[in-house]
């Protein structure tokens, strides 16, 4: 017992010491979910823990960043302009054009938009919306969501095939026994 009382106040002044430079560090972890390199080497991070997108030199000197409503959690960069979902309750794909730094638009797509993934022609934005269970494919120029396709469950990630046809749609999580010797993923694959 008497080892426990010598090392208590030590834990406790460490805690209080890790308490106050909580208090004077007014900066919040960016925890960044991704990351996307422009076509000068500039690297722009979704920062999940602190909602916003930075547009970071090749130095690392911060060069812009733009705030989101909700913590991004995916950024891809296509002809200039940086396709940003970010998710939380609701979901969004959000168009920056880099040449200006603005914003031209801001599209509701589902709860855990995430992976944005461009088609081959650079003319849609796919978004896969996680707790939505579905994919939205977007109008890369005007943000408008031309269709949304239902998928197995928890779409995660995706890859274009290399005629740009088919998107195959990794599912998280699929509903099956998880108890047996192997649990496999499902792949959706949309036309």
């Amino acid at each position: 017992m008497r080892g426990l009382l010598k090392i208590a106040p030590i834990i406790i002044s460490a805690t209080l010491l890790l308490c106050a430079a909580e208090v004077r560090t007014p900066l919040r972890p960016m925890y960044t979910a991704d990351v996307a390199i422009t076509s000068d080497g500039s690297l722009l991070l979704a920062n999940k823990g602190t909602s916003e997108v930075t547009l970071l030199d090749k130095e690392g000197k911060r060069l812009h960043s733009w705030s989101t409503d909700e913590p991004p959690t995916g950024v891809i960069v296509v002809e200039g302009k940086a396709y940003v979902t970010s998710s939380y309750d609701r979901g969004h794909l959000t168009c920056i054009d880099l040449s200006d730094n603005s914003i031209k638009y801001s599209t509701r797509t589902g709860m855990g938009a995430c992976a944005p993934t461009v088609s081959a022609d650079q003319s849609k934005i796919y978004v896969l919306n996680r707790y939505k269970g579905t994919v939205s494919e977007v109008d890369a120029a005007t943000g408008a969501v031309q269709r949304e396709v239902k998928v197995l469950r928890e779409p995660c990630d995706a890859a274009l095939s290399p005629d740009g046809r088919y998107l195959y749609v990794n599912n998280y999580l699929p509903a099956q026994r998880a108890d047996v010797d192997y649990v496999a993923a499902d792949v959706s694959i949309i036309d």
